[in-house]
């Protein structure tokens, strides 16, 4: 009877101490995948800002060499002495939908600048990456000027093909 009784507490004590033992394996993968989330947000919210950066960047690139496409098209129409009022037409709706196309990119950006403001406050980003944003904020910057430069040349070369 008291092997039985010895075998009984025993088992409960092995079972015990298993129990304890799967508590603590079970707080540390929680721990564990905790970390490894905060990670992955991180991750993500600089990939998420950065893309939105590029994006932006990509769409004043590409206005950028339209509007120099067609301020190479209208200055060899000048220079020919080339008049055309459907041209002309063409010319002044264009430059309407390309100022429409600047200003909603800049609306853009503006609103992605307040979302990296945010991301900067809310996650801790490494020196390396507020670096990363703040080269792709000048680069947008100094893009715009150039976007904005063109289209004022632009402007000035229809008053004169329309003269």
């Amino acid at each position: 009877m008291k092997k039985v009784l010895l075998l009984i507490i025993s088992m409960l004590f092995a079972i015990q101490v298993n129990a304890q033992t799967q508590e603590e394996s079970s707080t540390i993968t929680i721990d564990s995948l905790s970390t490894k989330l905060v990670e992955l947000q991180h991750s993500y919210n600089f990939l998420h800002c950065d893309y939105e950066l590029y994006r932006i960047q990509t769409s004043l690139n590409q206005l950028s060499q339209d509007i120099k496409i067609i301020i190479n098209e209208l200055s060899i129409s000048i220079y020919h002495e080339r008049y055309d009022r459907d041209f002309y037409t063409s010319l002044s709706e264009n430059y309407d939908a390309n100022c429409k196309s600047y200003d909603a990119i800049k609306r853009q950006f503006e609103a992605v600048q307040k979302l990296v403001i945010i991301n900067i406050i809310t996650t801790g980003f490494t020196e390396s990456e507020l670096n990363v944003f703040n080269a792709c904020i000048e680069t947008i910057e100094s893009s715009m000027k150039v976007v904005e430069a063109a289209l004022k040349y632009y402007d000035k070369l229809i008053k004169i093909y329309k003269d």
